[in-house]
């Protein structure tokens, strides 16, 4: 906030990701702070508003007959293709640009915004970050009302995304594993304390441990006792 009273530019973007400081805010999970940064007057898109959870904001991008106002598209997932290189970020179709906003409502747990989506006709098979699929990042966002309702779209929960090869239910845990985040493994094994175990081929501590994620191995292997 400081480098914004001292002139910073809200809408530059980091690298060659496209996000920018808002829409890293949302996915990096920092609530907080991105509100405080619409408080502060930086407009959130649909990528953004959807990551927030406010569904005023996400109605906001639509006008009056439903259909997605394309001013309100301006960030989105960092994907990669299978060539190796950088995806248009925001994706270029509509029904991509949907899709997109739904991932991040999925990852973030935003269940209300994520059905308010799913009326809109996303693209159901679109991968995100790390080339997981919407139902991989739903079970990431440990909202089973959000990966109910995807299972019952037809998403295949056998499906392996091509990072971490792993299934969405393991997905959801090994994942955040590996990236330290102790408390959403902890939030997961509350949900379903079976996540603990092996699941179809994937162990969260074996993920855990390869990236040096020594809290959370620490705490799956007193959780295993």
């Amino acid at each position: 906030m400081i480098l914004l009273v001292f002139g910073g530019d809200a809408s530059a973007t980091y690298g060659e990701s496209g996000h920018t400081v808002l829409s890293w805010a949302v996915t990096c999970h920092s609530l907080e702070f991105a509100k405080t940064l619409v408080r502060a007057g930086i407009q959130p898109d649909l990528f953004t508003a959807a990551g927030m959870g406010s569904l005023p904001l996400v109605q906001a991008c639509f006008d009056a007959s439903g259909q997605l106002l394309l001013e309100q598209v301006k960030a989105g997932s960092t994907r990669i293709g299978v060539d190796g290189r950088r995806l248009p970020c925001p994706p270029a179709t509509v029904p991509d640009q949907l899709a997109d906003a739904l991932y991040i409502a999925c990852r973030n747990g935003q269940w209300p915004i994520a059905q308010f989506l799913m009326t809109k006709q996303p693209d159901l098979s679109f991968k995100a970050y790390l080339g997981g699929g919407l139902l991989h990042w739903a079970y990431f966002g440990n909202s089973i009302q959000n990966v109910e309702m995807l299972l019952a779209a037809g998403l295949d929960p056998t499906e392996r995304d091509p990072t971490h090869h792993c299934t969405p239910r393991a997905f959801g845990i090994c994942v955040p594993a590996q990236w330290g985040f102790l408390d959403l493994v902890k939030r997961q094994l509350l949900r379903d304390s079976s996540l603990i175990d092996p699941i179809d081929g994937s162990i969260a501590i074996d993920f855990a441990r390869r990236a040096g994620s020594e809290s959370v191995v620490q705490f799956l292997e007193g959780f295993k006792k």
